[in-house]
C-alpha cells in the first residue's frame, strides 16, 4: 500500500520520512556545534594563555602537537556524543544531566590524550601521569569541559525546538489580527 496516506513509503512525508528529516536536521546542529565548540576553545585558550601569561601545555620537553592532539580528542569526543544523540531515535526531549556528560567526557578525552601522548613520547607510565596531574591543576581542561556543556546545552535546546516555530510578527501570522 505504498499510496495509502500515512503509510512510511507515501508521497505525503510519512513518519519515517519526518523522523529522519529529523535526524539530518539534528545531525547537521551537532556537527555546526562541534564547530563552534573547536572555535570557542582555541578562542578562549587564547586570552587564558595571554591574559594569564600560561602556557597551555606548561611542561617543558613536551612535543609541539601535544596540545593541538589534546584540543582534537576533547573536542571530537564531545562531538561523537553530540552526532550519535542527533543520529538516535527523536524522543523530543533530551535529560538533564546530558550536557554535564558531554563536558566531563570533553575534560577527561582531553586530559587523558595528553597523557598517553606524553607516555608515549617519554616512554615511561609515571611521566604520563605526572603530566596529567598537572594539566589537571591548570584551567585549560576545565574550559574545555564547560565549553562543551554549554554547547550541547544550546545544540539540545535548537534541536528540541520545532523548525519555523520562532516569533512571528503581527503580520506574519495567519489568520486575523
Amino acid at each position: 500500500m505504498s499510496g495509502s496516506p500515512g503509510c512510511p513509503t507515501s508521497g505525503d512525508g510519512g513518519p519515517r520520512r519526518r523522523d529522519r528529516a529529523e535526524r539530518d536536521r539534528a545531525t547537521v546542529l551537532a556537527v555546526f556545534s562541534v564547530v563552534l565548540h573547536l572555535a570557542l576553545v582555541v578562542c578562549a585558550f587564547g586570552f587564558v594563555s595571554l591574559l594569564a601569561d600560561v602556557d597551555v601545555v606548561s611542561r617543558a620537553g613536551t612535543g609541539a602537537l601535544v596540545g593541538p592532539a589534546m584540543i582534537t580528542a576533547g573536542v571530537l569526543a564531545a562531538g561523537v556524543l553530540l552526532v550519535r544523540d542527533a543520529r538516535s531515535a527523536v524522543t523530543g526531549e533530551r535529560r538533564r544531566s546530558w550536557p554535564l556528560l558531554v563536558g566531563l567526557v570533553a575534560l577527561l578525552t582531553y586530559v587523558s590524550s595528553g597523557a598517553v601522548l606524553v607516555l608515549l613520547e617519554e616512554g615511561s607510565w609515571f611521566e604520563g601521569l605526572l603530566f596529567a596531574s598537572s594539566t589537571l591543576t591548570s584551567v585549560f581542561p576545565y574550559v574545555v569541559g564547560v565549553l562543551a556543556a554549554v554547547v550541547a546545552v544550546a545544540y539540545a535546546a535548537i534541536a528540541d525546538a520545532r523548525p519555523g516555530a520562532g516569533p512571528r510578527w503581527p503580520w506574519e501570522r495567519d489568520g486575523p489580527a
